[in-house]
């Protein structure tokens, strides 16, 4: 054996030795057979590049020609007989040193009790840390974000939206019809966007996982084409959701609340005569549309709506919507006697409420105080009367008979709550002194710096604009206000009107509740009333995260169906709210969503071509979400490439768990 050889093997014993001595291991043992192992690779590294595969070798030689020198092949072979056949107290790996027998001892330990740092040791140079063996053996990684579609999708999966969509509207295309309204809805939910936004949309968050629609197939062209494909089915489609819904969740539908709304449009839409000019609180001269929404009482569940013109009353669509809610309680069954309406005060009129009797429907509303009658109603109710009749901390209440009458249909009696709310008088008190004080002040600018001069000299003038500045405006009537003088010397003077001020406090903090259901108390008519909000709550959620406006299409069919699929996003948000309620977690489902808003998705891919699938950990809130809810879906990967049946679209992934996934070829 020559000294390289020698050295060769010296060399890798003591790396050994020096390793296994550093693990501080208890009770002594021999290695021999950690010998014979070093041996043996320093045999085939010594062979290896020498002998090469399947050629033929002459006794004697190395393979190249060289005799082998005398002294190494016996050598080596004599090594190995001795570690094989001799007990291990007799074996000496090394016979050139023979005067002393070399023994390696190491202390036992188990693979289980290494420590990570152990592991690490053997590494390749310069990787020593957990996160550079992830560095050095992952390939990419990617994020994507998940938001709230694992607890919204199961919604929509249960309703089988989708299977009913592709039911009325059957198509040839690569992207079903379902699929691409699913992913409208979501994205409502999530993070609306317009039509040209939601294929960036869908490249960043795992909509394409979940619905095995790639976001390059959601260009705006075809989410068009799929809007004018539902638009002739949107009242079947629309039906058979919530009809499922109602059956499903157990929805009482015994009170309901009705309430209009209207959104605005941006552009010209000179084409549409349906878009037509409004005026609102928060938008004035915008082209709009109107919306009518039926909600229940119990579970705030929007089951029924209508899109109207923009210049639709909202008196005048209050028989059309008795009569679609009179088809849907008659084909779910419901008694139409045990349902009450509850409508907004601009929704009562002597025709409407004789309808109502006709269809034997309850209803609750609250009249507008216009004419006398309604005022002196309202002042036949002295004030000891009203605090005999207290109905709440804010309220209190007298009920009297009134009736409506209508030329040519007859008249009934109902019941009217005379209502006083403190709250309200007090409201309207404090509006009504800043209304006068805002209306003094303007005489008083007109008296001290316009009163003659250049136009202000004339009588007639002053006049003309004292009727519009002060007289016209809120709190002028109850001012008399006097021009005297000659043009160019007037004098302008001003007082209180107080018999008209009086008679106006007296109606302060008043209104006027009526219906058909004579087994109400006081207290439940105003208890009833006050949760009208739920209707524009509805509305508000429409209009806020939902986004329902402002809307950019142009054509009826598609704005219509872009409606629908809002209305399908706010029935999905209501039924959120609702779980959460039953399951005794009281939040909004604005406050579910926004802290579902920033869940994320992590993708590893590994050099050797697996991917690890791992979903952000959640929070407590989160946690308390899931927990609620009770079934949290996870989206499958195109292709079918997670381990699930086949017929299971998704699956479940606890919080913390991963998945291998194999590249598939």
């Amino acid at each position: 054996m020559d000294i390289a050889s020698v050295s060769s093997i010296c060399f890798l014993v003591n790396q050994v030795r020096r390793f296994w001595q550093r693990q501080r291991r208890l009770p002594a043992t021999r290695l021999w057979w950690l010998w014979l192992a070093t041996i043996l690779v320093h045999l085939f590294l010594l062979l290896g590049p020498i002998v090469a595969p399947g050629a033929a070798v002459a006794p004697g030689s190395r393979g190249d020609g060289r005799a082998w020198p005398g002294s190494e092949c016996p050598y080596l072979a004599g090594a190995v007989v001795l570690l094989l056949l001799l007990p291990p107290p007799a074996a000496s790996p090394f016979p050139w040193r023979r005067r002393w027998r070399v023994r390696l001892v190491v202390r036992r330990r188990r693979w289980a009790d290494l420590t990570l740092g152990d592991l690490l040791a053997l590494l390749p140079p310069g990787v020593r840390t957990i996160a550079q063996v992830v560095d050095w053996l992952t390939r990419s990684q990617m994020a994507k974000l998940l938001a709230a579609l694992p607890i919204l999708y199961p919604i929509l999966a249960e309703l089988e939206v989708e299977a009913i969509i592709d039911h009325y509207c059957p198509t040839e295309a690569e992207v079903p019809i379902g699929a691409v309204i699913v992913i409208l809805c979501l994205n409502r939910l999530t993070a609306p966007k317009p039509l040209s936004g939601l294929a960036d949309w869908a490249a960043k968050t795992a909509i394409s996982e979940l619905t095995g629609v790639p976001a390059g197939k959601l260009n705006d062209d075809r989410l068009a084409r799929a809007l004018d494909a539902l638009y002739p089915h949107l009242e079947e489609v629309w039906a058979e959701i919530v009809g499922r819904a109602l059956v499903r969740y157990q929805i009482d539908l015994r009170l309901v609340f009705y309430d209009v709304t209207s959104f605005h449009f941006q552009g010209a839409y000179q084409g549409n005569p349906r878009i037509t000019l409004g005026y609102t609180r928060s938008y004035r001269g915008k082209k709009q549309r109107k919306l009518a929404l039926n909600v229940t009482g119990r579970e705030k569940f929007p089951f029924l709506y209508a899109l109207l013109d923009g210049n639709t009353t909202d008196v005048a669509t209050v028989q059309r919507n008795m009569a679609r809610l009179l088809e849907v309680l008659k084909k779910r069954g419901w008694p139409v006697n045990a349902v009450l309406v509850v409508g907004d005060r601009a929704m009562l009129s002597a025709e409407i409420v004789l309808a109502y009797h006709r269809a034997h429907l309850k209803y609750l509303g609250a009249l507008k105080v216009l004419g006398e009658t309604e005022k002196d109603l309202i002042r036949g109710v002295s004030e000891q009367e009203f605090q005999a009749q207290r109905l709440d901390d804010d309220h209190y209440g007298v009920q009297r008979p009134y009736t409506f009458e209508h030329k040519k249909l007859g008249a009934v009696t109902d019941v009217a709550l005379v209502t006083l709310s403190r709250s309200l008088r007090r409201q309207q008190r404090r509006q009504r002194a800043e209304q006068l004080r805002a209306q003094r002040a303007t005489l008083q600018t007109l008296r001290d710096e316009q009163l003659n001069r250049r136009k202000y000299k004339r009588q007639s003038y002053v006049e003309e604009q004292v009727r519009k500045q002060v007289l016209q405006k809120p709190g002028g009537e109850f001012l008399q206000v006097e021009v005297t003088g000659a043009d160019g010397q007037l004098t302008l003077t001003w007082r209180l009107d107080g018999a008209a001020l009086r008679q106006a406090m007296v109606l302060d903090g008043k209104f006027l509740l009526v219906t058909n259901d004579d087994t109400l108390s006081g207290a439940e008519m105003v208890a009833l009333y006050g949760e009208k909000d739920k209707a524009e709550k509805a509305f508000r959620t429409l209009k806020s995260p939902l986004r329902l406006r402002p809307i950019f299409v142009h054509k009826e069919e598609r704005i219509a169906a872009l409606v629908f699929v809002n209305m399908l996003a706010l029935l999905v948000y209501s039924i959120l709210e609702m779980k959460c309620r039953r399951s005794g977690l009281l939040v909004t489902g604005e406050k579910v969503l926004q802290g579902f808003a920033h869940l994320a998705i992590l993708y590893t891919h590994f050099v050797d071509g697996s991917v690890q699938v791992r979903v952000e950990e959640l929070n407590g809130f989160q946690q308390e979400v899931v927990q609620a809810l009770g079934q949290v879906w996870w989206p499958a990967l195109p292709g079918g490439a997670l381990p699930v049946p086949p017929a299971q679209p998704v699956i479940s992934l606890p919080v913390g768990e991963t998945i291998l996934i194999p590249r598939r070829s």
